[in-house]
């Protein structure tokens, strides 16, 4: 991550490198990421403690993603990428005004700093099961990694660490499936087992069954909220930046389409280690140290079943989830406060507005601080005793303010006042809220009211509420300026104006990602194969079979890309040739005229 943080820094040369890879990524790098951000350790934490209570239930979690990246493939992705702009601040100032724009820039470091604890929070949960390691230890350090990496390379450097990251997650998670499955017997000795343990009723993907905490359950309303939630927050305004980085709208919706076949695989293979380790070694799960046991059940089977030396590996994988999870939001904080908070302060101070270079050093700063912030958060929440990750992700959804709604439907409504969104959010918020403190052990610790209502219920009524709200304020549209409904006409041209990627960007640079990152993978796969060398290794699947399948996925990529690398500069160079020779005939036949 160092390394790969060093290289891609030649290519920031303004903020418009830092923040948005200066429009040049390729679509398999922007899917990855896209891919990589979307989930964490949290997956193999928070997400594996509830697969270990309910198991299948969790399905509907991830996909949902892929639903919603499959509406960004077909109609919002090429959208989000032709409006030329750099975070999802500047699209809510083109739709909506600078008013609604700067409320939501300000609440968004909140959501930033919040969710990127919780993603370094499940990372060190899973290392402390596998080493042992103290965690608040663990939180400082892995934390001030990340914040290293982010700072020095920005855009580029997470896109190709979370490019990376995939190529060694992917094969590596394959592998514990297939061995896990391999321990139990197959899905049908699998089957057999849960009902002789009579886990039949908890594993259904929907069921009624009451867990332990009492925000959740699994039933067919709680399948209904995440999904929508999912899809919503999937393809609101916020969700824009992942594409921005893209050369152009086609590739952006390619990009989505490969995140959304990674997002599916991905949501049968992880699923099963957990539950088979629910089946197999749950004695070991109980006697954890943790606040909740059973979100360490994934790094536990892993331990068990991989082939000696590879635990550092799976370690390294789940470090390579949260690292792509949290960058990504260090670098949006950075970017909301360059493009979106600095510039309305300098405006109103009658400063100049700082150089491309000199907001790229700002973001640099303000990534270090927000890393400090979210590493001390990431502190607060590892003491609190009972409060599992997944907890904490539902608490967010209820304790924001309803900003998905009026920012998804704002791409498709055009006839709504400039304070439609706000005033939606502002009138919506209160039911979260009142959703959440209603219950029997809200985050003060103490119950505010005696009914006790569950997640899904408060998610599906703000969701109902907001689109209410928001299409109530139709018809004052009439009365907005006509300044304001000329802003509104060019937004919508815009984002239906295809980018012509030579005039607007210029020359790709697609061969050197690709040579740069196929040699990376290179040197990762060979040196995981290395791990074949450690003694007391069979040559079985649960061996150096295991090992080598992995190495040689991430080298075999790495090798493919290199020549792809190669063979590209080949051709624009007979292409450039062509062309001087082209002119050079021109030129020559004017001479003899």
């Amino acid at each position: 991550m160092f390394a790969v943080s060093f290289v891609f820094k030649k290519f920031n040369k303004d903020s418009n490198d830092y923040f948005r890879n200066g429009c040049q990524g390729t679509w398999w790098l922007i899917g990855t990421s896209a891919f990589m951000a979307a989930f964490s350790a949290w997956t193999f934490t928070g997400a594996a403690g509830v697969v270990y209570t309910a198991g299948w239930s969790v399905i509907f979690l991830y996909l949902s993603n892929s639903i919603g990246f499959v509406f960004n493939a077909v109609y919002l992705a090429p959208r989000f990428r032709q409006m030329r702009l750099t975070t999802g601040g500047e699209i809510i100032l083109a739709r909506y005004g600078l008013f609604t724009q700067q409320y939501l820039s300000y609440t968004g470091f909140l959501f930033y700093g919040y969710v990127a604890a919780l993603h370094l929070y499940g990372l060190c949960i899973f290392t402390s099961a596998i080493f042992g390691f103290d965690i608040q230890t663990t939180i400082v350090i892995i934390g001030a990694i990340v914040l290293f990496y982010s700072m020095v390379g920005g855009s580029w450097a997470v896109k190709a660490t979370d490019f990376l990251q995939s190529l060694l997650l992917i094969p590596i998670t394959i592998l514990i499936a297939i061995l896990s499955l391999r321990f139990i017997g197959g899905f049908g000795p699998m089957n057999d087992l849960i009902h002789s343990l009579n886990l039949a009723e908890h594993f259904r993907p929907i069921n009624t069954i009451e867990f332990s905490d009492e925000m959740i359950d699994f039933s067919i309303y709680w399948a209904i909220a995440i999904t929508l939630d999912h899809i919503i927050s999937y393809n609101s305004m916020g969700a824009a930046p992942r594409y921005f980085a893209a050369k152009d709208g086609r590739e952006a919706s390619k990009a989505a389409w490969l995140a959304c076949i990674m997002m599916t695989a991905g949501a049968f293979i992880w699923l099963i280690p957990p539950m088979i380790a629910r089946l197999t070694i749950p004695e070991q799960v109980d006697a954890m140290a943790i606040a909740s046991p059973a979100e360490s059940s994934y790094a536990l089977i892993s331990l068990k079943l991989l082939p000696e030396g590879m635990a550092g590996l799976i370690a390294v994988a789940i470090f390579a989830a949260t690292m792509s999870s949290m960058d990504s939001g260090l670098n949006g904080s950075a970017a909301n406060l360059v493009k979106n908070i600095l510039p309305p302060l300098f405006k109103l101070s009658g400063r100049e507005q700082p150089s491309l270079k000199a907001q790229l050093r700002i973001g640099q700063v303000w990534t270090l601080i927000c890393g400090v912030i979210i590493i001390c958060i990431a502190l607060y929440l590892s003491k609190q005793e009972g409060k599992g990750i997944f907890r904490y992700m539902l608490i967010l959804s209820l304790l924001l303010p309803a900003s998905q709604i009026p920012l998804l439907l704002g791409l498709f409504i055009k006839r709504v006042p400039w304070w439609s969104a706000i005033f939606t959010m502002t009138l919506v918020w209160p039911v979260g809220l009142f959703m959440y403190f209603s219950g029997k052990d809200p985050f003060l610790g103490v119950p505010l009211m005696s009914h006790e209502y569950k997640w899904h219920w408060g998610v599906l009524l703000k969701m109902g509420a907001g689109a209410l709200v928001f299409m109530l304020t139709m018809p004052f549209w009439k009365y907005s300026s006509a300044k304001y409904k000329a802003q509104v006409e060019d937004f919508f041209t815009l984002m239906k104006t295809p980018v012509d990627f030579k005039k607007e960007v210029g020359v790709a640079n697609d061969s050197s990602q690709e040579r740069i990152l196929g040699s990376f993978a290179m040197i990762i796969g060979l040196g995981v194969c290395l791990i074949m060398f450690i003694p007391g290794n069979t040559w079985g699947i649960d061996g150096r079979l295991g090992i080598l399948f992995v190495g040689l996925s991430v080298a075999l990529v790495g090798a493919l890309m290199i020549y792809s690398g190669k063979r590209r500069d080949r051709r624009q160079r007979l292409e450039l040739e062509a062309e001087k020779a082209q002119q050079g005939s021109a030129t020559s036949g004017d001479g003899d005229a």
